[in-house]
């Protein structure tokens, strides 16, 4: 905190683990991180008391270790990152997007129910999540990402609210799916419908707030 002079608002924890190595490479997260485990807990309460945030990246199946932690921990802002990465059409999960959707989304709106949780919209251009898109030829338009992606963000806008919703980049892996620009199109494009305060809360006021920016 004191060589952040100040910039710095929270720490980034990876629990995003699965038998099947999703990514192409294995991940080796530390396992019990974040589940039922004192020195978790500890920790957690120490981020708290300095005023800071915990940011996570989970796979679906672990959004409701995400959700238990943040609610052992009151008052600590918890960020479930790329919502939730659900895992889509890869190794076990091929052909099974329609299941992982149904289980992913019950396991969002519980975790909703959470209130020092927030939840970023994003991480979906990654191979193991938008196998169709990634990579593609001719890229995918604004259009494109935002029919695959809306439902997505509905669910979580649905659950959590706009003001515990933030849009966000994940870039640059995020860039093997659509450049940046796209991507925010994409967005705005889901979003147009929303009124102009979510609008605000959606994409600056949420990040504002949880950040201290």
């Amino acid at each position: 905190m004191n060589a952040a002079k100040g910039r710095l608002r929270g720490v980034r924890v990876n629990i995003a683990w699965d038998a099947f190595p999703v990514m192409g490479i294995p991940l080796d997260p530390v396992r019990g991180v974040l589940l039922d485990d004192a020195n978790s807990t500890a920790a957690m309460r120490m981020l708290a008391k300095m005023g800071l945030t915990l940011d996570t990246w989970a796979f679906h199946h672990q959004i409701q270790n995400v959700a238990a932690a943040a609610q052992r921990v009151p008052n600590l802002t918890v960020i479930l990152d790329h919502v939730g990465s659900p895992i889509g059409g890869v190794g076990p999960y091929a052909g099974k997007e329609k299941d992982v959707f149904k289980d992913w989304e019950a396991v969002i709106r519980a975790a909703a129910k959470v209130p020092n949780l927030v939840v970023k919209l994003g991480g979906l251009g990654m191979q193991f999540i938008s196998p169709q898109l990634f990579k593609r030829t001719p890229a995918p338009t604004s259009e494109d990402l935002a029919k695959a992606w809306r439902p997505y963000f509905e669910v979580c806008i649905a659950a959590f609210g706009a003001n515990r919703c933030m849009f966000e980049s994940n870039f640059p892996p995020d860039a093997a799916t659509a450049p940046y620009g796209t991507m925010w199109n994409a967005f705005k494009r889901v979003a147009a419908k929303a009124s102009e305060s979510e609008r605000t809360a959606l994409f600056s006021g949420t990040a504002k707030r949880v950040y201290r920016l």
